[in-house]
């Protein structure tokens, strides 16, 4: 985790001022944000992933690859 200057921008010692929290708070929620993102693309890979061993069948096609045979077939 980052730690907060105890200087702020403008050089006077431990001045925590209203502007200066909300551009921390502001920097550290688009953090969070991405890291939301992140997770959620990742939760959705696992999940596909998941599916595929699922439906994978004895020879190790999945049922995607088989459904796309025989509409290639057809």
């Amino acid at each position: 985790m980052k730690e907060v200057s105890m200087i702020s921008e403008d050089g006077n010692e431990n001045d925590f001022g209203c502007e200066h929290l909300t551009r921390v708070i502001s920097r550290e929620l688009q953090v969070i944000e991405k890291l939301e993102e992140d997770t959620s693309e990742f939760v959705d890979k696992v999940m596909r992933f998941i599916q595929d061993i699922a439906s994978t069948d004895s020879q190790g096609e999945t049922v995607s690859q088989r459904t796309s045979c025989i509409e290639e077939s057809s």
